[in-house]
């Protein structure tokens, strides 16, 4: 470590007296709605965080309306010698609860033991992302409550529009591109430890296109035009579902593992020697059942015979062609033989460097004009690029010191298979070094009974622990 550890035995106290008042702000947050697909709630909520950041104590706060959803800015500046950017995502994605199984409302804010975890808030949105934001607000409030102010300058910016590709963002970080450029480093809290304990650090993130592929008979010279027909017709009328069908086929094989859109791989780099290096050292320290809390309800992985070196350079570094939706014709309840005038598939496409989201869309629209497939139509939902950042960062270097302060165990990753808007932070609009991360568990995010610990047992951190954490980081960070 670079200095001793910080003094905040009197935050850590405030923190657990106030407990109760710390998960209000949580439950308040869940059962304000701000699903992004669908608008439910956003503005109401960009209200309410208005409103949050003036109770804990930050100076300046706006609502900055956008072509798209409000992004809410906040700003503490005391003339500290560092300035620190938290970037938040407020909105979620929906909740479909009977069809998905939830075991309560999704939106109540129901907090209920979970083995092996503890106590958990059970609800949409708490691990991605209201659980970690609220973890660092209460630390904000804690350490102005105590100290009367933060050890850095704080800038605040809250987008509504992650779930939907962070659309809105470019344009603010442009307008606000002087204010940002001061800080030393951009944190967005997380839920980053795993089911060992171990709290692990991402230097970047695969990007990703999200696309919407239709066929339909009036787009194409064969099949039922307007609307669904009688399925007797399918003995000498094609069928526009198995034309999408056939489409598909052509993109890969091996279940959808080996991609065959050639021009879509051709700018592939891999990993570099550093990240090689990472992965060597994770294959000893990861396992199967850890690689993600993403995907921790599954029994396989592919090819996992190959060993655990070979499966996390293939999480990490290959792209992926995802079937996320298919929709066409009748799906309700019963049964009803109609022969689909149209089908639809929802397709998203995992980025890694140094592939970028135009010319995969490119490449895309070429394999199926040069398979013979010209009347699918490709629609571009949204893109996000990929993104790495130093390990070395004083951003990056802050907090696994702080996690060293609480005892906590950290890894570093190359890069994390998931997405987000950091390409933005790194030279694209603003080169600032970027992390995302918090001392806490939570899971199942876009999934029925998505949970954020409050209170851990055994292994596991939670709310009150991470914003302990927060504290520590953000000294840290005003020192390293």
């Amino acid at each position: 470590m670079t200095n001793s550890k910080p003094n905040t035995s009197d935050i850590f106290s405030y923190i657990d007296e106030k407990k109760e008042l710390h998960l209000e702000r949580l439950r308040r947050f869940i059962r304000q709605r701000s699903v992004s697909p669908t608008s439910d709630g956003i503005f109401q909520f960009a209200e309410l965080l208005e409103k949050e950041f003036h109770k804990i104590g930050i100076d300046e706060t706006k609502i900055v309306q956008t072509q798209g959803n409000p992004i809410v800015w906040g700003k503490i500046d005391r003339g500290c010698e560092r300035t620190l950017a938290l970037y938040m995502m407020y909105d979620t994605q929906p909740a479909f609860e009977k069809e998905e199984g939830w075991s309560v409302p999704s939106f109540d804010g129901v907090v209920k033991h979970l083995p092996n975890l503890g106590q958990c808030m059970v609800a949409r949105g708490a691990a991605n992302s209201k659980g970690p934001s609220v973890a660092f607000l209460n630390a904000l409030e804690s350490i102005i409550s105590q100290r009367g102010k933060l050890p850095v300058n704080l800038i605040i910016f809250a987008e509504g529009e992650e779930e939907i590709g962070s659309k809105s963002l470019p344009g603010f970080l442009k307008e606000y591109k002087g204010e940002i450029s001061r800080a030393k480093g951009v944190i967005c809290p997380s839920c980053s430890q795993d089911a060992r304990g171990i709290v692990q650090i991402f230097l970047g993130n695969k990007g990703i296109l999200q696309l919407e592929l239709r066929s339909g008979g009036g787009r194409w010279d064969r099949g039922p035009q307007e609307y669904d027909i009688h399925s007797s017709g399918k003995a000498i009328i094609d069928s526009p579902v198995w034309r999408l069908v056939d489409a598909l086929s052509t993109v890969a094989k091996k279940n959808g593992n080996e991609i065959m859109i050639k021009d879509l791989l051709k700018d592939v780099v891999g990993p570099d020697t550093e990240d090689l290096k990472m992965i060597k050292k994770l294959a000893h320290t990861a396992d199967l059942k850890s690689l993600s809390k993403y995907i921790s309800s599954v029994e396989h992985f592919i090819d996992e015979e190959k060993g655990l070196e070979d499966l996390l350079t293939r999480y990490l570094f290959s792209t992926t062609f995802n079937i996320a939706g298919f929709k066409s014709g009748y799906t309700g309840e019963g049964f009803k033989t109609v022969l689909p005038h149209e089908a639809i598939a929802k397709i998203d496409i995992r980025l890694v460097p140094n592939q970028t989201p135009e010319r995969a869309l490119s490449a895309v629209r070429e394999h199926f004009r040069t398979n013979g497939y010209s009347d699918i139509e490709v629609h571009e939902y949204s893109n996000v690029p990929w993104a790495k950042t130093s390990g070395n960062s004083l951003v990056n270097r802050a907090f696994i010191e702080a996690a060293d302060d609480l005892n906590i165990q950290t890894e570093i990753w190359p890069i994390a298979p998931g997405t987000g808007p950091w390409y933005l932070f790194n030279g694209k609009i603003v080169d600032v070094p970027h992390l995302v991360n918090g001392l806490v568990t939570g899971g199942r995010p876009h999934s029925p009974d998505e949970y954020f610990v409050i209170e851990g047992e055994g292994k596991t951190l939670g709310l009150y622990d991470c914003e302990k954490g927060y504290v520590n980081f953000i000294y840290r960070f005003a020192s390293t």
